[in-house]
């Protein structure tokens, strides 16, 4: 096994012994020699995990930039209903300026 701290528990230890089986700890930095298809899979995994991950964020971003610009939108377009409404005049880029 690899020196990550679960396999170095009592309860791994024993359930290890509890099943007749002999374990060896290989040393840090050793498992892409020792295990390359561990290393592979591992390495793969993580380059998924990231992609999916840097994914989702882009999109959560992307969403957020759409409810920025909605909000634009309804705010402009509200003061141009009560603008006129009342009577007021109003410049939308000074309006667009104070939203950004």
């Amino acid at each position: 096994m690899d020196q990550a701290n679960i396999h170095k528990t009592n309860m791994v230890s024993e359930t290890m012994r509890d099943l007749n089986l002999e374990t060896i700890l290989i040393p840090g930095g050793c498992t892409k020699h020792l295990q390359p298809l561990d290393a592979i899979v591992i390495a793969n995994f993580k380059r998924k995990s990231t992609q999916f991950r840097i994914e989702c964020e882009t999109e959560q971003i992307e969403k957020r930039s759409k409810g920025v610009a909605t909000s634009r939108h309804s705010i402009v377009s509200s003061w141009s209903t009560l603008s006129q409404k009342l009577g007021l005049r109003w410049n939308q880029k000074s309006l667009l300026g104070v939203l950004r």
